[in-house]
């Protein structure tokens, strides 16, 4: 698994001109000054939209959720914090990779708080059958993503998911996100997403 919040336990950051960190929103542009990206690939680690809406734009093509693993349990006191929530309540943690045709784009591990979801939502989510961009879409929710960051890391079970080496670097974002009807209660959420090298290229000396 990967911890959106506690990352070192389970993946490294890479260094990016001397700088092993996730970046803040606001210091991309000295980000990306640093290390050049094609400029489709930078809206993919900065947008605040959907990446399922943004990954079929990009590719014209269909995006297909593949479940690795997810539980329902009680929310860890350091993600609880993170979401501004009580540690008393369940969450579902989810792995999925995001696919196009069967290849493997995205990576995305993500904890849901379960009060105030619909058993029904709740019961998609679990599924997988759509990605987290269509059922947001189809339930009419509003969206916010902030604490957001992006940054390079290696993961060794993402790698070989992937097929490459273990030390990969690859660019990942991680972010707070808040989905509401327009009225009462919807979803609360602690979002990580790791992009597979063919997607966005970290090819730059680490």
């Amino acid at each position: 698994d990967i911890n959106p919040l506690h990352g070192e336990t389970h993946y490294n950051l890479a260094q990016i001109s001397g700088y092993g960190r996730w970046f803040r929103f606001e210091e991309t542009l000295d980000l990306f000054s640093m290390v050049y990206v094609e400029p489709a690939e930078r809206l993919l680690l900065s947008s605040d939209g959907s990446l399922t809406r943004l990954l079929e734009s990009l590719y014209l093509f269909p995006v297909e959720v593949e479940i690795k693993n997810h539980r329902m349990e009680l929310i860890e006191n350091v993600i609880a914090e993170y979401l501004s929530v009580s540690p008393e309540h369940d969450a579902i943690t989810r792995d999925i990779w995001l696919k196009k045709d069967g290849k493997r784009l995205v990576y995305a591990h993500s904890v849901f708080l379960c009060a105030g979801q619909s058993k029904d939502f709740l019961d998609k989510l679990i599924k997988g059958d759509e990605p987290l961009g269509h059922l947001i879409r189809n339930y009419n929710l509003l969206t916010l993503r902030d604490n957001w960051e992006i940054g390079v890391i290696q993961c060794r079970e993402i790698a070989d998911d992937l097929g490459v080496p273990s030390d990969t670097a690859m660019w990942a974002r991680r972010y707070r996100l808040l989905a509401n009807p327009v009225s009462g209660s919807g979803i609360t959420a602690a979002i990580m997403e790791v992009f597979a090298p063919d997607v966005i290229k970290a090819d730059f000396r680490l």
